[in-house]
């Protein structure tokens, strides 16, 4: 569907490939750098040691709003739970309780066997708390085929890994854009098998969740997620677009001039 007020869609090579552009109605500005950016002073302090150390056990976690979840992600989920012993997940989303759906998803793990004590649900309205839960948050397993966007920064800037499926288009891409942008596309998949075998993997290295834990801020601060250097990219990106348009509308004016000055002529 056409927005005749939008001209123009910021996008990136990762969200939107080449051979796509065809398939939007608006021009397409590709954004040399992240879609996105983070903006860190109001974070909470993050733990500097991945929790498996402090609990024994490993704990997945989704903070995503429950519309992106589904049955099919489940199993999936289930599926990772079984092969890592005594681990737990963590649900945190307002409008999972809001909607009467805890009672559902308990029956949902406990149909494939797994227990209500390695479920937490929670619904933190205060954005702090929140945010706060990732400290409790070894790794973070992104839905499919609605991927997080800002719950993956903000896992990120908390030092949580997070395991994506990359798709076949931007809802799906936008968690893997963001990891690309930082340049950690070792936790990108683009199939289940892969997924699940790299969040089984990843729970086994709790040396690696660690450095995780201490390297992800700063490494999202040193790519172009950085509020400054977005900020840039986005202000360069406003005055090409301005440039752009005015130097169509100058060749429309000339244009039409000509064609003009021509049927005076005859």
């Amino acid at each position: 569907l056409a927005i005749p007020e939008m001209d123009f869609l910021f996008a990136n090579p990762y969200v939107i490939r080449k051979e796509e552009e065809k398939y939007y109605t608006e021009k397409i500005y590709m954004f040399p750098g992240a879609q996105t950016h983070c903006d860190l002073p109001w974070m909470p302090q993050a733990s500097e040691e991945a929790p498996c150390q402090r609990n024994g056990y490993i704990t997945f976690g989704s903070m995503n709003s429950y519309h992106k979840l589904s049955e099919d992600l489940f199993k999936i989920w289930i599926t990772i739970l079984e092969q890592v012993p005594g681990s737990k997940i963590i649900f945190d989303t307002q409008d999972l309780i809001e909607k009467g759906s805890t009672n559902y998803l308990y029956k949902v793990f406990q149909s494939y066997g797994i227990e209500n004590s390695r479920l937490t649900i929670r619904s933190n309205k205060d954005r702090v708390n929140f945010l706060e839960t990732y400290n409790d948050i070894d790794i973070a397993l992104d839905p499919f085929p609605y991927g997080g966007s800002t719950t993956t920064i903000e896992a990120l800037c908390m030092g949580v890994p997070v395991v994506t499926r990359e798709g076949n288009g931007w809802t799906s891409r936008f968690s893997s854009s963001i990891l690309r942008t930082m340049k950690h596309e070792e936790l990108i998949t683009n199939n289940w098998d892969d997924y699940i075998s790299k969040a089984v993997e990843l729970a086994k290295d709790q040396d690696r969740l660690n450095q995780y834990r201490k390297g992800l801020k700063a490494d999202t601060l040193a790519s172009d997620l950085n509020i400054n250097k977005h900020v840039a990219l986005f202000e360069k990106a406003v005055r090409d677009i301005w440039e752009r348009t005015c130097s169509e509308k100058v060749e429309s004016l000339n244009g039409k001039a000509s064609i003009n000055n021509k049927s005076l002529s005859s």
